[in-house]
């Protein structure tokens, strides 16, 4: 089985082709991944809001792309509405199957030293549920144990979920763009003249 530094992955969208605004927070993000201890990192904020852009933006920077190389994953997480569903997720992507997924998922991650990014995104939707949220949280965890894994989620609201040591210092919530960034925005997506 391929480990993630030998494998190249079709997972990872493309920048998104509009972004403006955010310049600090991407910096700050950017400086985060590259540190040489592996970081963990949640981007919270409400729907709609650019929690997904700025993660792909700053998976994309040419820093980031000079650490990790290939070895940057992408899982969108907003149809597993269940442990099992995330980790399936996970797994399929990884061209992992049958019984004890999360031993799998573990294995898979801890065969390479070599320093691995993966992007959890819209995590909200897996780890919600609060009749399920501690098997999450642990699934969440085991994957923060793993020394060469920088880890990433995006998730609506403001809590970041227990477990984690969470990288400081804390990316705060994203809040709406600021007047000259979303009148560019709004004009390059509407192809209005200025």
């Amino acid at each position: 089985m391929p480990t993630p530094a030998e494998r190249p992955f079709s997972s990872l969208p493309p920048p998104p082709p509009i972004f403006f605004g955010r310049d600090d927070i991407r910096d700050k993000l950017v400086k985060i991944l590259v540190n040489k201890e592996a970081a963990r990192v949640a981007i919270l904020g409400p729907g709609g809001i650019g929690k997904t852009s700025l993660a792909l933006i700053a998976v994309h920077s040419d820093a980031v792309e000079e650490t990790f190389g290939i070895r940057r994953l992408f899982f969108r997480c907003d149809a597993a509405s269940t442990p099992q569903g995330l980790l399936s997720a996970i797994a399929s992507e990884l061209g992992l199957s049958g019984n004890d997924l999360l031993s799998q998922v573990v294995s898979y991650f801890t065969a390479s030293t070599q320093p691995t990014l993966i992007v959890l995104d819209n995590f909200e939707t897996s780890w919600e549920p609060y009749d399920t949220r501690s098997q999450v949280e642990n699934i969440l965890n085991q994957l923060a144990t793993i020394s060469s894994l920088t880890l990433v989620v995006t998730l609506r609201g403001s809590e970041r979920p227990l477990g984690p040591m969470w990288t400081r210092p804390f990316l705060p919530p994203l809040k709406p763009l600021d007047h000259i960034a979303a009148r560019l925005t709004f004009i390059t997506i509407s192809d209005a003249s200025q």
